[in-house]
């Protein structure tokens, strides 16, 4: 059950992965709207883990004051008495909504991450006040994972991308090595799903099946659900949200669109730039009796050759379990 909803714009994407990470590490169930699977209605989505959180951090931001949709979280939030303002760059209490500058704000500016950061504790304290204290830990968590020095985030978008360009020619699958998985089988919580995860990969720890490749230059992601959608509804899907989290439709070019076979499922794939900075490559799958599932890699444009070679073996490992 959700207990920690994050309101925020996506420019101050950065700060509240870092923020839902520390109160994940703290034992908190966040919910962040990156955890939206593409097929499913992302409105309905959101204000149902909305409505169901107990604590609500909204981040003010100079961008956020601006987004319609952080204010109507907020507004939600503040109606049933779970909002936590949190103000996180150069904005004054006067700056905020009417409403709002009579509630206590935490001033988390300029924070790095540290969680014995005075700012962090007041949060955590709110949190506390209104969720109560998170459960004891029943084994010593790991210690947080150093930032890699280049992160392209995922930006809220659920989606599963499994054909890429090489050069300037089709992905092809190269064939598979002899014997098992070299590293860890993977079960995908939703679907009859596993891949193999090698050393290659390490766990972000901000969202399940969520993985930054060892030199920190391309990211991996896997979602999945119950849903069953047409190719169609599930591209239309992961287009809107990919347009909605970008704040702009111009801001997303779509390179191309295809079809692989893989272990006999047959995946789609959709190929797209953010403001041709960061690559996308998104494979997804539905069908009756399975559910719908997305992998995402991202990179920058700039490394989409190491986005494919780190890929193809993800891809080749992907099993349907109910075989």
């Amino acid at each position: 059950m959700t207990q920690v909803f994050i309101s925020y714009s996506r420019t101050e994407r950065p700060a509240a992965a870092r923020l839902a990470e520390r109160l994940t590490e703290a034992g908190y169930s966040v919910w962040w709207d990156a955890e939206l699977v593409g097929g499913q209605r992302f409105e309905e989505e959101i204000q149902s883990a909305l409505r169901a959180a107990r604590a609500v951090l909204v981040l003010w931001s100079k961008s956020s004051l601006a987004s319609d949709w952080v204010r109507a979280e907020a507004e939600v939030a503040r109606v049933a008495r779970t909002a936590v303002p949190v103000l996180i760059d150069a904005v004054a209490v006067d700056d905020l909504p009417l409403v709002f500058r009579a509630l206590h704000a935490i001033d988390l500016s300029g924070w790095n991450g540290d969680p014995a950061a005075p700012a962090f504790r007041e949060i955590l304290g709110a949190v506390e006040k209104l969720v109560g204290a998170p459960p004891s830990p029943s084994a010593p968590r790991p210690p947080p994972r150093q930032a890699p020095r280049r992160r392209w985030l995922f930006a809220g978008l659920a989606v599963v991308g499994l054909l890429l360009l090489a050069g300037a020619g089709w992905w092809v699958l190269r064939p598979a090595g002899a014997g098992g998985c070299a590293g860890e089988t993977v079960a995908v919580s939703g679907v009859p799903m596993s891949v193999c995860v090698t050393a290659e990969w390490t766990p972000t720890n901000v969202e399940p099946y969520q993985y930054d490749s060892a030199n920190a230059q391309v990211q991996f992601r896997i979602i999945g659900g119950p849903d069953v959608l047409t190719a169609q509804a599930f591209r239309d899907a992961i287009v809107h949200n990919a347009q909605r989290i970008a704040g702009d439709p111009a801001r997303i070019a779509i390179v191309r669109d295809g079809a692989l076979t893989v272990d006999g499922m047959p995946w789609r794939f959709i190929e797209f730039t953010n403001q041709g900075q960061a690559a996308f490559v998104n494979f997804y799958y539905s069908g009756p009796g399975f559910g719908s599932v997305q992998v995402l890699f991202v990179s920058s444009v700039a490394d989409v050759a190491i986005r494919n070679s780190l890929a193809d073996p993800v891809l080749k490992s992907i099993r349907d379990t109910r075989r």
